[in-house]
């Protein structure tokens, strides 16, 4: 057997069984956010991946499934892999954003289909 199979079994592994401590998770947290982090690169997101992925953008998306019934406004499949569509553009109405009437959800092929069709 090598190493490699009984490190993962726990038989090499010191921390194996173990937890760590609520003060000791806050300090590992505390390393892997911003200028702590060792792969900070100095805040240089662009400003639209920062909005794209912010917790405001994550609820107005489950808002507007659930109004959409997690169905496709196209094809009105429901289920499977859905996307938030903006009807008026992210980029060039910036003020409609985040209003839900210009939102519609789309299963992934219709999305794909409607920039395709741009």
């Amino acid at each position: 057997m090598n190493k490699y199979s009984l490190a993962k079994r726990g038989k090499h592994n010191p921390m194996f069984g173990k937890h760590h401590s609520l003060k000791t998770i806050k300090k590992i947290s505390k390393t892997k956010i911003g200028p702590n982090n060792s792969s900070w690169k100095g805040g240089i997101t662009p400003i639209n991946i920062l909005a794209r992925s912010s917790r405001r953008i994550k609820n107005l998306r489950l808002r507007v499934f659930r109004r959409d019934k997690f169905s496709c406004a196209i094809c009105e499949c429901t289920g499977g892999v859905l996307n938030m569509h903006h009807i008026k553009e992210w980029a060039k109405y910036p003020k409609l954003r985040y209003i839900e009437k210009n939102l519609i959800t789309l299963c992934y092929e219709c999305h794909r289909r409607v920039h395709m069709n741009c």
